[in-house]
């Protein structure tokens, strides 16, 4: 049977290699912003159709409290512009993984990454002020 286990002492040069993960698993594969972009919101898009089928299953629209209640920590390729559109630029969160390899080496320079033309106002909610908010802290001025 293929799903046996090999005994203990098999020689390892017969396995096959293991380095590359199978398709479709997402490993390694980051999507360029252009992708994302024109990514439809399936989880969001069901919920509307659902909402629009059945109304009454519903005290309220699914997709505005998803919207209130997700929060979003996007990683610097993701297309910030796109989770505006989405969730709002209030539940839009700055983080860093660094020095974990996700992490950029200078976190701050993330702001470099937000959308063009994007409000100074926004850009500092989305660096701080909204993560202050929800922790109830003040925002140094």
């Amino acid at each position: 049977m293929a799903d046996e286990i090999p005994p203990t002492g098999a020689d390892p040069a017969s396995d096959p290699p293991h380095d590359d993960p199978p398709p479709g698993d997402g490993a390694s594969q980051t999507p360029d912003k252009d992708v994302i972009n024109d990514r439809e919101m399936p989880l969001l898009d069901h919920l509307a159709d659902a909402h629009l089928k059945m109304p009454q299953a519903f005290e309220e629209d699914p997709v505005e409290v998803v919207r209130r209640n997700l929060y979003v920590m996007p990683f610097h390729e993701d297309s910030v512009a796109r989770l505006v559109d989405t969730v709002g630029v209030d539940h839009i969160i700055f983080g860093s993984d660094f020095p974990h390899p996700e992490g950029l080496a200078e976190p701050c320079s993330y702001v470099d990454e937000l959308p063009p033309g994007l409000p100074e106002a926004d850009q500092a909610k989305i660096m701080g002020g909204n993560m202050a908010r929800i922790m109830g802290v003040g925002v140094p001025a």
